[in-house]
């Protein structure tokens, strides 16, 4: 999902910051996931004609390849909405699937607001009616995107078709400059420009560039492709090229002409709903005209092609749950009324199939930038069902938990039959302290209640108040009886400095809060300096409860809570690496006593390859789950 994400961004690259260990060879996966990565990249590949046209409108105009959705719609309050999807270039909007797949069904879904207009989803000829939210569904391989009617993709031509020499080189030179492969696409009269230099050099500028003008015309029976001739001249670029018309969602053509005369190399692609008509290298100052006629309509597309890939999907969804009549009707009935009788329909595959048939979907959004959660902490995006025939009941419950913020709210609608976007009644305060927020979706509809329950992440999840005392380890031996006094509590009558997490320079709100030692003192570690640290913190615990302290450290580390020393967990590490690459640890299970505890943590930077220091950790209950309702403070420290 990452490289099909690139695929589609300004930048495709394997390694993320997310999770700087993780396995970033894909044929290192197993065989289905290395195929959908090759196959993202290849599609990357045929994509540079498009990209680097767009690249060159971008310069001319200051409109980056990838825009949000309101930039073209900000009268519509959904395209505010609408985080995952984005325009990339002018004649598509895409929507990486970014979520994990269900684990029943192996199939993962996006919610997608569909603008004004008609719009055709690339892999599957699907159209939809903007505006409106959609629920698209598919497998690993499946990338959603959607083109508006009429566009016109110009693309490279596939490597299936190149030797392997060519494709050695690593880089765009291995894509022919003297063939052009054209995606086009039903709808609506369409127009696009493609732009070409060198790729190299700064001549562009001395007007060493090409643009090359395409039309599509789809009407009734007939579709007509004419590409002008090449305007201005680039010297390096080759004067021929051949091409690849590629005919999207059309039906098999009665008849195909090239510039008026039958055209003799064409086929028809039946499974892909495509007509591709072949045109050898001819002079690119000589236009060409594509004529397909088709008696009946040249184009595929409608009802009777969106309910075959509805119907597919839906079978999919409900895998051998359901063996009856494979009409609409029918699978909706089996998707409402699967599941005990009279419980809310809360399993994913149900949801999705409901979504798929027409029917509401619901989507909870989190929002985590500090401008963000400012104004709302989370948004429930409910989608409206295809028919108004059939309205439908909401409510949803909001519930805040955290330290003494324990907050419950209720929103119920009645015979609602339009889309709607609700906000969490609570925000980001400024207030740097745990807090968790959930939302419950209660949505009735022809009879039956559908049920989505969201989590949302921890805010601050981390232990964010330390104060630390680093000292010489051989010159000043300190032991630990001597930075607690009699009643386990930190002298404060040591130099503790403090190192608290604020809302200076935060970029998200469930950020973890570490201590980074180091940076403040890489230059005595690096001379040598026997440096130790204790990090003491003082946390307030609702009540009695059992704990572990999950943590990242590079060095050697040992743990004590109101006086007594808690173990950690054996896990095997690679000593040498940062503390940031290295596995998270845990400790033994421990007992957090209601009101206050202070746990002092030990720590020495890492004795191999480098002077890397640094301790962060968080509080979870014994089965993993991560506490939102702790409070900590520093006391005295400067």
């Amino acid at each position: 999902r990452w490289v099909q994400y690139g695929a589609l961004s300004p930048v495709l690259r394997l390694h993320a910051t997310k999770d700087p260990l993780a396995e970033r060879r894909p044929w290192a996966y197993p065989r289905p996931v290395f195929e959908a990565a090759r196959a993202a990249f290849h599609w990357r590949y045929q994509l540079v004609p498009y990209l680097y046209t767009m690249a060159r409108v971008a310069h001319d105009t200051g409109v980056s390849l990838c825009r949000p959705i309101y930039y073209e719609y900000p009268e519509e309050d959904a395209a505010y909405t609408a985080r995952y999807q984005y325009f990339f270039g002018d004649q598509m909007i895409a929507a990486p699937i970014v979520h994990p797949a269900d684990p029943e069904t192996g199939l993962a879904s996006v919610d997608v607001w569909v603008p004004p207009g008609t719009w055709i989803e690339y892999s599957t000829k699907e159209t939809f009616t903007g505006p409106r939210w959609v629920r698209l569904v598919g497998d690993l391989n499946y990338t959603p995107m959607l083109m508006k009617a009429g566009a016109i993709l110009p693309l490279a031509a596939p490597f299936d078709a190149q030797s392997p020499p060519r494709l050695a080189s690593g880089t765009t030179d291995a894509l022919p400059l003297g063939r052009l492969c054209l995606a086009v696409f039903p709808g609506t009269e369409g127009r696009s420009r493609l732009y070409e230099d060198d790729g190299l050099t700064e001549a562009y500028k001395s007007g060493q560039y090409e643009w090359t003008e395409i039309t599509s015309r789809p009407d009734g029976e007939i579709w007509t492709i004419e590409i002008a001739p090449v305007e201005d001249r680039c010297e390096v670029l080759p004067t021929e090229r051949g091409y690849e018309i590629r005919l999207e969602g059309s039906r098999h053509p009665d008849e195909v002409l090239l510039d008026g005369e039958v055209a003799g190399d064409w086929r028809y692609d039946a499974g892909n709903l495509r007509t591709v008509i072949q045109i050898p290298p001819r002079d690119k100052r000589r236009p060409v005209q594509v004529t397909a006629r088709a008696g009946g309509g040249i184009s595929a597309l409608g009802k009777a092609h969106n309910r075959q890939v509805v119907l597919s999907h839906v079978r999919r969804l409900l895998g051998d749950r359901y063996s009856g009549e494979a009409s609409e009707d029918a699978l909706l009935e089996a998707a409402l009324r699967l599941g005990a009788p009279g419980k809310p329909r809360r399993a994913t595959f149900q949801l999705d199939a409901i979504a798929r048939l027409g029917g509401p979907l619901v989507q909870v959004l989190e929002f985590t930038t500090p401008e963000e959660a400012a104004q709302q902490l989370g948004r429930v995006i409910v989608g409206a069902p295809a028919s108004a025939d059939h309205p439908f009941d909401l409510e949803v419950t909001w519930m805040l938990h955290g330290k003494g913020s324990n907050t419950e709210e209720t929103v119920r609608l009645q015979g609602m039959t339009e889309h709607l976007i609700l906000d969490a009644p609570f925000a980001f305060d400024g207030t740097v302290r745990m807090a968790r927020w959930e939302a419950a979706v209660m949505l009735t509809w022809r009879g039956e209640k559908l049920c989505v329950t969201h989590q949302s992440r921890p805010l601050f999840p981390s232990i964010y108040a330390w104060q630390v005392l680093v000292y010489e380890e051989q010159a000043e031996g300190l032991a630990l009886e001597q930075v607690v006094d009699g009643k386990a509590e930190i002298d404060q009558r040591l130099p503790w400095k403090a190192y608290v997490q604020t809302t200076q320079g935060l970029k998200n709100v469930n950020e973890p809060h570490g201590v980074y030692l180091s940076r403040e003192y890489a230059g005595a570690l690096a001379q040598g300096a026997s440096l130790a640290a204790y990090l003491g913190a003082v946390i307030h615990s609702p009540d009695d409860r059992e704990a572990v302290v999950r943590f990242r450290s590079a060095g050697p580390t040992t743990f004590s809570l109101n006086g007594q020393e808690i173990e950690e967990v054996p896990v095997q590490q690679e000593e040498w690496l940062p503390g940031l690459l290295r596995k998270t640890r845990k400790t033994a299970v421990l007992h957090l006593r209601q009101g206050r505890n202070t746990l002092v943590v030990h720590s020495r930077p890492a004795q191999k390859k480098g002077p890397w220091w640094y301790f962060g950790g968080r509080f979870e209950t014994p089965d993993g789950a991560e506490m939102s309702d702790l409070d900590f403070e520093v006391e005295n420290a400067q």
